[in-house]
């Protein structure tokens, strides 16, 4: 199998010991050759030895030359910039040297065809490895990408992985994987939504599932589904297949007007943050009176360049879960890394990083202390003074497990099963 070219084989440390030993051995003897006395000729060998010594330790943790790596993504998004500044910053902490390029494509360019050309030229330039975020699962891609492997890069995929059977029958190494663990992403989703819907059964939720084809969006949304029909909340679940994951307005409007059905309070899964926010803003500029009884759940929680959670900071999602992007971005690196050191053995293939669940009432963004300014303008001070007063309250009950908002006692209604929950919503461009 061929060597990955990011693998250094570092200079053993018998060898710097012997070296610097030898060329002072050499010394001593040309100095006792040339007449000097004993103690002249062992003092200047002595600081010989103490200056060539930490030079060849520099030199054997040293590389000769830098470590090229592109990092490749297939769309322009919070969660692939944070995935890439997060490796860029881990490896400019390693001692050794790296050069990192990143990335994205265009407005127009089809994702996949324009990350195969990514990898071709990879390949042209002998980039060291390459660190890239599938853009769907097609066989051209994973015959780049094994194609890259073949040329001796260190490959590393990152939220999809791609099908070890390709890369098998090929007779090509998979590439390495780093992702969030997903089917408990799903888990931690459904953990918070069981009690939820357990304390009152005139309650639903409609979850939106997929999309068909993304391995994370099929991953979680089963580990979704799964946990809360077993606990027997199968009448008040409701489905929406998604498309893709861009935002669809038309996707949001039928969710505002299947909660209007509802006489009671409703939580929608919105798959990710992105389709939260926009959930959260059709409603408030539409049916801003809709937004009181509708719990938004998100999933990502990944910050912009700033280091703020757009979907938190705006109060868009009251739930969200956060798959730690920047630990993935470490997770990456310290693979580079170890291979780089030849220290990363055969058997490391992949790395799921754990989610967790956050709360918005939790959190108090710059953005959302911004817009209680601007309000602040023209509303009086005891209206602020309440506000705050509420806010307080809010986190309060979050840290001790109560509501995120104060609960309404819905009127009973009639559920339908969930084998006819099932929203049908036309494909749409956005």
């Amino acid at each position: 199998m061929t060597r990955s070219s990011v693998r250094e084989i570092r200079l053993p440390m018998t060898v710097v010991f012997a070296g610097s030993a030898g060329l002072s051995l050499i010394l001593f003897s040309a100095l006792a050759l040339a007449g000097v006395n004993l103690g002249t000729n062992l003092s200047i060998v002595g600081l010989f030895l103490a200056l060539l010594l930490p030079l060849g330790l520099e030199i054997r943790n040293r590389s000769s030359r830098p470590r090229k790596v592109c990092i490749i993504d297939y769309r322009t998004h919070h969660f692939g910039q944070g995935i890439a500044s997060s490796i860029v910053k881990s490896l400019r902490n390693d001692r050794a040297e790296w050069e990192t390029e990143i990335l994205v494509p265009g407005d127009h360019d089809n994702a996949v065809q324009w990350q195969i050309r990514q990898l071709q030229s990879a390949i042209i330039n002998a980039v060291d490895a390459v660190v890239i975020l599938p853009a769907g699962d097609e066989d051209d891609l994973w015959h780049a990408m094994a194609a890259v492997t073949r040329s001796g890069c260190f490959m590393v995929a990152v939220d999809s992985k791609p099908p070890n059977s390709v890369f098998r029958r090929i007779n090509v190494e998979p590439p390495r994987f780093v992702s969030a663990k997903y089917s408990a992403t799903g888990t931690e989703i459904a953990g918070w939504l069981q009690p939820w819907l357990a304390a009152d059964r005139q309650r639903s939720a409609l979850l939106w599932v997929g999309p068909t084809g993304s391995w994370p969006g099929e991953e979680r949304s089963r580990n979704v589904v799964y946990p809360l029909l077993v606990a027997g909340h199968a009448a008040q679940l409701h489905l929406m297949t998604l498309s893709d994951w861009a935002p669809d307005p038309v996707r949001c409007a039928e969710t505002l007007a299947w909660i209007r059905r509802q006489p009671g309070e409703c939580a929608v899964y919105c798959a990710d943050d992105e389709n939260a926010l926009a959930l959260h803003l059709l409603c408030i500029s539409q049916s801003p009176e809709l937004r009181s009884r509708v719990t938004i759940i998100g999933c990502n929680a990944a910050a912009d360049e700033w280091g703020n959670v757009p979907v938190l900071d705006m109060h868009a999602a009251d739930v969200t879960i956060d798959i730690q992007v920047r630990e993935q971005g470490k997770a990456v690196a310290q693979m580079l890394v170890r291979e780089r050191r030849g220290k990363l053995s055969s058997g490391e293939r992949s790395v799921f990083i754990k989610p967790k669940v956050v709360l918005g009432s939790e959190t108090d963004g710059w953005l959302n202390r911004v817009m209680r300014r601007q309000q602040g303008a023209v509303a009086p001070a005891d209206a602020l003074d309440a506000a705050d007063a509420a806010d307080a309250a809010d986190a309060a009950d979050a840290a001790a497990g109560g509501p995120l908002t104060a609960a309404k006692e819905p009127a009973g209604a009639d559920v339908l099963p969930l084998g006819v929950n099932h929203v049908a919503v036309p494909a749409a461009d956005v």
